[in-house]
């Protein structure tokens, strides 16, 4: 089978990836273009066509699988794609970003796309100008009720499927992972960022007080810079690793959490439903007052793992998080890898088109 996929994003590299090297696995003939054509957020803007071939060059070495033909494209290089996909003649496409904002262009398609869907987009099937997908692969189970309109199937999560290919941790230093939550920099933000400074770097002192070693994967969220920023911008004091990018197998947003001893999301992140699943002391710190109404739309179902931190007692009860472990740690197991029932399932549309 002839696959393409379609990555537009960082984020399009967790749950593709599974996939792309469980087809290397089966042998199948695999496409992987990578497209930063977006007139704004440009989370491909940093990357290279040598680094993205660098990576795939080592992993496939290292599990003794045969290279994917990798191209990358930018804004002026539609005609280049164009040739590209009459030459590969790809059997069925993977893509994620269905109806991505402010491109230049989307890529050819003209033959069966597999959609990977997250959480309530369901949006973009709708009026889709570029593809209607043949299914829709759902993240979660219980997004389903997003979809009800739509084809889908869940076959289980390609995030968990990671930790398969996962590596020992690198030392047993105590660990805390934080991924992170940008900043909004606009004057309605201006006194609580102030507010937000000085609690990270309180928390980053407090946490090294207790010899815990502070893991921060940055947040892509694109070039150029607009109405956003790090907090690691601001900050004194700097965790003990800093994750700039994520081109990373397992990627560091699954590995880094499962190995740590535990998780601190700073008010409201969606990245707290990855790392929940593989570390079992994931907390939420409410900060900003601002954020307060995502964090009652999104994340009261888990208000035990919620801590307010303008409340008497918030320190006293990250001193006790400080002593915990990751009961999930060596206790995730996957019996049957959603990437493979995905690709069966692949190799069944084909036969019916």
């Amino acid at each position: 089978m002839k696959l393409a996929f379609y990555i537009f994003g960082t984020t399009n590299f967790q749950d593709m990836f599974p996939i792309i090297f469980s087809a290397l696995k089966r042998g199948d003939d695999c496409w992987v273009s990578f497209y930063d054509i977006f007139n704004a957020k440009r989370q491909l803007y940093n990357y290279t066509l040598e680094e993205v071939e660098s990576f795939f060059k080592e992993k496939c070495e290292n599990l003794n699988l045969k290279m994917p033909d990798i191209t990358f494209f930018r804004n002026s290089d539609i005609a280049y794609a164009n040739r590209k996909y009459d030459d590969f003649r790809p059997d069925l496409i993977f893509a994620q970003e269905i109806k991505p904002k402010s491109t230049s262009w989307y890529p050819a398609v003209s033959t069966p796309v597999v959609h990977l869907a997250w959480w309530d987009e369901s949006h973009h099937l709708r009026d889709n100008k570029y593809l209607t997908p043949v299914i829709s692969i759902l993240k979660q189970e219980e997004d389903k009720k997003f979809y009800e309109e739509y084809k889908t199937a869940y076959f289980g999560d390609l995030r968990l499927e990671h930790l398969l290919y996962s590596r020992p941790k690198e030392t047993d230093i105590k660990s805390c992972f934080i991924p992170e939550t940008y900043m909004r920099i606009n004057s309605e933000y201006e006194e609580f960022n102030k507010e937000l400074i000085r609690f990270y770097d309180k928390l980053f002192l407090f946490l090294k007080s207790k010899n815990i070693r502070i893991i921060w994967k940055k947040r892509e969220k694109g070039f150029p810079k607009g109405k956003w920023a790090s907090p690691l911008d601001y900050t004194s004091t700097q965790p003990d690793k800093i994750i700039e990018k994520d081109l990373k197998f397992p990627s560091s947003l699954v590995e880094e959490a499962y190995n740590a001893d535990f998780c601190l999301v700073i008010d409201d992140s969606f990245a707290y439903f990855d790392i929940m699943n593989v570390n079992s002391n994931c907390y939420i710190l409410s900060v900003n007052k601002k954020r307060q109404y995502k964090i009652d739309q999104f994340f009261l179902e888990y208000k035990d793992k919620i801590i307010n931190m303008k409340t008497d007692g918030a320190w006293d009860k990250i001193d006790e998080i400080c002593k915990l472990k990751n009961q999930f740690f060596g206790k995730v197991s996957i019996e049957n890898k959603p990437s493979f029932k995905i690709l069966e399932y692949c190799d069944e549309i084909l036969k019916n088109e």
